[in-house]
């Protein structure tokens, strides 16, 4: 049985509270290691069903409305826990010195594959 169907039939739930946690957390200062050791922890002792949808965002259907939280957060939350290791900030801070910790400005495949890592 899918997932939606599962949502529908009320089986499980549609996991916005997770989605509301994670901006929460967000709006009180977590830091990125913070997060990504809460997302984890949501992974592992909560009944997550949309980890997916946290991390890349709600991929809507045409017509379909994205709630407050989906509009804040329409491509997830995986921007604000990325991890860059010591030795892509070292590089980054001499090469780019404004780079501005911003995967989107990763200057190769190579790099975001580490920090996606």
């Amino acid at each position: 049985m899918s997932k939606e169907a599962c949502v529908a039939l009320g089986l499980v739930d549609s996991g916005k509270e997770y989605f509301a946690c994670m901006s929460d957390a967000q709006d009180m200062g977590f830091s990125r290691q913070k997060l990504l050791g809460l997302f984890a922890q949501m992974i592992i002792c909560g009944d997550i069903t949309n980890i997916g949808e946290i991390w890349n965002g709600v991929q809507k259907k045409d017509g379909e409305e994205m709630d407050e939280l989906e509009e804040k957060y329409p491509h997830g939350y995986k921007h604000l826990m990325w991890h860059f290791p010591p030795h892509i900030q070292k590089e980054m801070a001499n090469k780019y010195p404004r780079w501005g910790w911003d995967y989107d400005n990763l200057p190769n495949d190579h790099y975001k594959t580490q920090v996606e890592q």
